[in-house]
């Protein structure tokens, strides 16, 4: 996106600064689009859900 912006800038065509910060990249790498998120969630259910960690402890004593 810079390169598109220096090339302008060298045609002398004017960009105005509010456009500016409203460009977006438009690749789709590394966007969710589906909104579905995947992790681990047992490797973190202790530091993320105390009280499913208390009911572990309880059940081994």
């Amino acid at each position: 996106m810079q390169a598109v912006l220096d090339r302008w800038a060298n045609r002398r065509q004017v960009i105005p600064p509010e456009l500016i910060g409203r460009i977006a990249p438009t690749r789709l790498e590394g966007i969710n689009l589906r909104g579905v998120f995947r992790f681990p969630i047992e490797r973190y259910a202790n530091q993320l859900l105390p009280s499913h960690a208390a009911s572990k402890t309880s059940a081994v004593c």
